[in-house]
């Protein structure tokens, strides 16, 4: 590790290492520079700290990226004796270990700093020194040591909090698919076959409209899309031709999104699952977390933005008619409003995996909660969907796992030419 730290950059310091050129570790000065160091250390989320060397900590004292400067080494007697006066002792101090490392003809000061657990105390400063009060609360950032901020303080006071709590035994969590079961879903990606919807559509909405000029009468309608102010029929094929053309070429860009959406508000696909509290006890603010592979699936919480098919235009359309036609409001369906009530679910996409975490509320004992359906939409050629699941409870420790498997239907989600109607074969 020191022979990394030499070959590395200024960058190199993490939220696992801090480095110290050189000190004179019999002087206060360099044992509360080493002392803060290791508060910082411990003062860490556990979570957020395992993801280096399992939530273990290093402060090397006489090399950096600058080189080897080695250090005058002292008696870890009289190191520990140094620093004990800031850090504590007993049960309460931070748990560190101090070894010299020969590197060529220098000593360097390796100090290990253990894992910071859930049910730690916060490790505040035990002793005022020349530049910080007692009781200062230090934290390891990414990079830096630093006071607290309120938020870190919140998170130390729950990291002791969690500790208390009881295991998390006999939480249960089962998933379940609506009937008949996971369908995929037509993408509309391929060429061939969106030319031939467009073009079913464009039969479909041309059906009407006349090869000729048509006469008209004398209504103020019929005036308008009949004979001109000046004399002589007023052609509308040119305007609807426009029309149809601009219409296609929306379909064409909504076609995917359509049938997702259409997907979306039936019940057809939808995944749930199901907490379940044994105990005779109530466990609190219980959460759920399923992922699923976004390779093999789109998943939703809500129908997709713009998925639904504009309105047909018509030939018999008048010019006043966009006027007379009821403005769209959106439906209640597609509208993303944050839900508090229990068993209400977010999605969201977190890299290669949808992620979607339902809020199940306080489960009293032998309680059930089934949390709101997703939308599960599978890829073509996928045949089964897998779902890796995880539960937590705020007055719980630990966390529940599993995973549970679909299998995909050969059925397939469509949009026929019949406007916005979808259909499931």
């Amino acid at each position: 590790m020191i022979a990394a730290v030499i070959a590395g950059t200024e960058h190199d310091e993490t939220g696992w290492l801090e480095l110290k050129s050189t000190l004179d570790l019999s002087t206060k000065g360099a044992q509360f520079a080493v002392a803060r160091a290791v508060l910082g250390m411990s003062n860490r989320d556990p979570e957020a700290a395992a993801q280096w060397c399992e939530g273990t900590a290093y402060v090397i004292v006489g090399a950096d990226h600058d080189g080897c400067h080695g250090i005058t080494t002292v008696d870890f007697a009289v190191l520990e004796n140094g620093l004990a006066p800031y850090l504590g002792t007993g049960a309460d101090a931070p748990r560190w270990s101090p070894r010299y490392v020969a590197v060529g003809d220098k000593t360097v000061l390796v100090v290990t700093i253990e894992a910071s657990q859930y049910g730690d105390r916060i490790k505040p400063l035990r002793k005022e020194s020349d530049t910080a009060r007692a009781g200062a609360i230090f934290v390891r950032g990414q990079a830096k040591t630093e006071t607290a901020t309120p938020g870190e303080i919140a998170m130390l006071e729950d990291r002791r909090a969690r500790g208390q709590q009881v295991p998390a035994i006999g939480l249960t969590v089962v998933g379940s698919v609506a009937s008949p079961g996971l369908a995929w879903v037509e993408d509309y990606s391929n060429t061939v076959t969106v030319a031939e919807w467009l073009s079913k559509e464009r039969r479909e909405v041309t059906a009407g409209a006349p090869v000729t000029p048509r006469k008209t009468g004398t209504t103020l309608d019929q005036f308008l899309t009949g004979p001109g102010v000046l004399g002589g029929p007023l052609d509308r094929r040119p305007a609807f031709e426009r029309e149809v053309h601009d219409y296609l070429q929306t379909c064409r860009t909504l076609l995917p999104a359509v049938v997702r959406g259409a997907a979306c508000r039936t019940a057809a696909n939808k995944l749930r699952v199901t907490a379940i509290n044994p105990e005779d006890t109530t466990m609190d603010a219980v959460r759920v977390m399923v992922k699923i592979d976004a390779e093999a699936a789109d998943v939703f919480d809500l129908p997709p933005p713009n998925s639904r098919l504009p309105r047909r235009p018509k030939y018999n359309d008048s010019p006043f008619s966009i006027l007379a036609a009821p403005t769209k409001v959106p439906r209640a369906a597609d509208l993303h409003l944050a839900s508090q009530a229990p068993g209400a679910v977010v999605v969201e996409r977190a890299g290669p995996v949808w992620r979607a975490v339902w809020s199940m509320g306080d489960l009293h004992p032998e309680q059930e909660m089934r949390g709101d359906g997703v939308t599960v939409i599978p890829h073509q050629g996928v045949d089964l969907v897998k779902i890796n699941w995880s539960a937590t409870a705020r007055n719980r420790r630990g966390v529940v796992t599993g995973s549970q498997s679909f299998s995909v239907l050969t059925d397939r989600w469509i949009v026929v030419t019949n406007g916005s109607a979808i259909a499931h074969e």
